[in-house]
C-alpha cells in the first residue's frame, strides 16, 4: 500500500501531464499570459538591485557556463540552476508579484525564473514555455490546498516552501517527463 503523500504526487503529475493549451479553460490563457508579463515585469525592476547583484556574481563566478540568460544583466549566461535562482531574486525583490489566496503565496517567484531557464536551454516553444508555466502554477496551487491556511499559520512562506513544487513542476513539463519520473522529481522536491 502506498503512502499518502507518494500517492498524492502521482496523482499531480497525472493531473499536470493532462494539462494541454487546448484542454484548459479559454479564459486562463489570457490571464496567465497576463501573469507572465507581469512577473517578466517585476523580474526586470529588480535585475539591477544589490541583491540581485549579489547572486549575479554569486552565479558568474560558481555557476557552469549555458544557455540561460540572467534577464537585465546586458546578456550574462549561465546553467539553467543558477540563472532561475539569479532571475528568482530578481523577480521578488520589490514584492510586486502576483499573490495566490489559495496558498497564502507568490507562484511566479519560484516558477517563471525555473520556466524561463530550462525552457532556455530545451530551446522551448513559447507554447510549451506558457504550458509549463500554468503547470507549474497549478502543481503549487494543488500542494497549498493540500496543506493551507494551516501550513501559514504555523510559520511557512508558501512562496519558499511550496515554491518549489512549482517550479519542478514546471520544469518537469518542459522535460516531458512521463507520470513516475514527474511524481519523482516531486518527490525530491
Amino acid at each position: 500500500m502506498k503512502d499518502q503523500s507518494a500517492a498524492l504526487l502521482e496523482e499531480i503529475a497525472s493531473f499536470a501531464n493532462t494539462l494541454t493549451l487546448d484542454t484548459l479553460d479559454p479564459r486562463v490563457i489570457p490571464l496567465a499570459k497576463t501573469f507572465f508579463a507581469d512577473a517578466c515585469a517585476c523580474l526586470l525592476a529588480g535585475a539591477n538591485e544589490p541583491a540581485t547583484l549579489i547572486a549575479r556574481q554569486y552565479a558568474q563566478n560558481w555557476g557552469a557556463p549555458g544557455t540561460s540568460t540572467l534577464l537585465g544583466s546586458g546578456g550574462i549566461r549561465t546553467d539553467a540552476c543558477h540563472a532561475a535562482m539569479v532571475n528568482g531574486v530578481a523577480l521578488t525583490y520589490h514584492e510586486y508579484d502576483d499573490i495566490n489566496n489559495t496558498t497564502i503565496g507568490h507562484p511566479s517567484g519560484p516558477v517563471l525564473p525555473a520556466v524561463l531557464a530550462v525552457g532556455e536551454e530545451l530551446d522551448a516553444s513559447g507554447a510549451d514555455v506558457l504550458l509549463a508555466y500554468i503547470t507549474g502554477i497549478e502543481v503549487y496551487s494543488l500542494m497549498g490546498r493540500a496543506v493551507s491556511p494551516e501550513h501559514n499559520k504555523q510559520g511557512w512562506n508558501s512562496t519558499g516552501s511550496l515554491g518549489i513544487f512549482g517550479a519542478v513542476g514546471a520544469a518537469a513539463k518542459l522535460l516531458k517527463l512521463d507520470d513516475k519520473h514527474f511524481a519523482w522529481a516531486l518527490a525530491m522536491a
